[in-house]
């Protein structure tokens, strides 16, 4: 069964390509997707949800806030990997762009790795038990993909086999982003 965040994301994006549908199109087209929607379980122990409740958001909601989407000038994914792959580590991000770019129906544009070394040793930190240090998440976003944001970006993402962490207290997060910085 398909989201209903996700089918409307798919609409959000559909209308910044095609200003021309209008509120009652896209009112039907929600209508439409609706049954396809599941509503999500109860949080159990362990879930995100279960120990941070969160409001939600409408899709009217997400509309107010004019979230960053493509345009017909922007409309170009970029990936920079960071660090070193193994081959298989190398399939899966290959197989990543693929589907990123299947699935958000836009180019995706595969930068040249960066070294390990182009992370300075103020963004690295060592964990007891890994062979390869974390990375601070918000060098990445600030110091490394925002400074080269090409024009022609809907987004540019950066994409490592290391850890990450954002900063003091944090052990780890699996990924973060500046959306209105479109990294």
């Amino acid at each position: 069964m398909v989201g209903l965040r996700f089918l409307l994301c798919v609409i959000a994006l559909t209308q910044s390509v095609n200003p021309q549908i209008s509120p009652s199109q896209l009112n039907e087209v929600i209508k439409r997707l609706r049954p396809l929607h599941a509503k999500l379980a109860p949080p159990k122990d362990g879930d995100w949800l279960k120990a941070h409740p969160e409001q939600g958001q409408t899709f009217r909601e997400y509309q107010k806030c004019d979230p960053v989407r493509p345009t017909t000038k922007r409309r170009t994914i970029y990936v920079q990997p960071i660090g070193t792959f193994t081959p298989e580590q190398q399939q899966i991000l290959n197989l990543t762009v693929e589907f990123i770019g299947v699935y958000l129906c836009l180019p995706v544009v595969m930068q040249e790795p960066l070294p390990p070394t182009a992370i300075p040793a103020k963004a690295r930190r060592s964990v007891l038990g890994s062979a390869a240090p974390q990375i601070l998440s918000t060098y990445i976003l600030d110091e490394v993909l925002l400074p080269s944001l090409p024009q022609d970006a809907a987004s540019r993402i950066a994409l490592t086999a290391n850890d990450l962490w954002p900063g003091n207290g944090w052990n780890y997060v699996f990924g973060q982003a500046s959306t209105g910085d479109r990294v």
